[in-house]
């Protein structure tokens, strides 16, 4: 046997010894997971729902148009949690510094990414309806967006809360923190 049949034996039999994963990284990979997991969901069943509503012949044509824009808006959003989800690397020596730098970029590429895809679903509902459905669909989604990125697990120090609160008309919710 040559020695990397030994080698593949060896793996094959008793594994490889894997380094201790850095417990600051692993605890925000995992938050993370849940985050991509919540909005992969939320994002999933408005898309749904939406296209549910696009497809029922009752409703008035505004609306339907409305909610097959706004099923297109939450796949491409859902599409995105669960083709390219938030991941926090591993790297040697516990790198945190790394990892807020990710989490750094992906929070900006958000930001554009929900102001694009908002302001096309506006464009296009404009062109099928009116401008008033157009603007509140936008200021809806992109209220939506900000909520989702604004829960993204971030490096610590950078946390932020969110609370929802009855209110003699309704609900009020209420994001805080370090932005």
């Amino acid at each position: 046997m040559t020695s990397s049949g030994v080698a593949l034996a060896l793996v094959a039999c008793c594994g490889v010894a894997a380094a201790e994963p850095c417990p600051a990284i692993a605890h925000e990979q995992q938050r993370a997971d849940h985050w991509n997991l919540t909005w992969g969901l939320l994002l999933t069943s408005a898309t749904i729902v939406q296209g549910a509503a696009a497809l029922t012949p009752p409703l008035p044509r505004d609306v339907r148009v409305g909610a097959a824009i706004g099923a297109g808006k939450s796949f491409i959003g859902a599409a995105g949690r669960w083709i390219l989800p938030l991941r926090v690397e591993d790297r040697p020596g516990c790198d945190v510094a790394h990892a807020a730098s990710v989490e750094r970029q992906n929070f900006w590429l958000l930001h554009i990414g929900n102001f694009v895809v908002n302001a096309g679903g506006a464009v296009a509902e404009t062109e099928w309806t009116d401008w008033q459905h157009a603007a509140a669909a936008f200021g809806l989604g992109y209220a939506i967006g900000l909520v989702q990125i604004y829960t993204m697990p971030r490096h610590a120090g950078e946390q932020v809360s969110a609370a929802l609160a009855p209110t003699a008309g309704g609900w009020v919710l209420t994001l805080g923190g370090a932005f």
